[in-house]
């Protein structure tokens, strides 16, 4: 399949409908738009595709341990939840508002 350029992460398949890794999570919304959050520097990051094009990376959630294993996840209406995991704490949720 076709891959499409993640700015600053990696290439994903665009036929994938989710992935879920160490360091990054994808979800796709009814819309049909891809939601990318990702781990860089101590910071958590969404991006999303729509038409084609990639927004702006956007800083949702700073550390100042690691963070790692972030899961994404969507409601029918489009609400997006992200959990994660910081280096000595319990796993953290927050309600994305794109």
């Amino acid at each position: 399949s076709d891959a499409v350029e993640v700015p600053g992460v990696i290439n994903i398949g665009v036929m994938v409908k989710s992935f879920r890794g160490g360091v990054l999570a994808m979800h796709i919304d009814t819309t049909g738009a891809v939601h990318v959050v990702y781990v860089a520097s101590q910071c958590i990051y969404h991006i999303n595709q729509q038409n084609g094009k990639w927004s702006n990376p956007v800083k949702i959630f700073q550390s100042e341990s690691v963070i790692d294993h972030p899961d994404l996840a969507g409601t029918s209406r489009n609400h997006l939840y992200l959990v994660f995991n910081v280096l000595h704490h319990a796993f953290t949720l927050v309600k994305v508002t794109i």
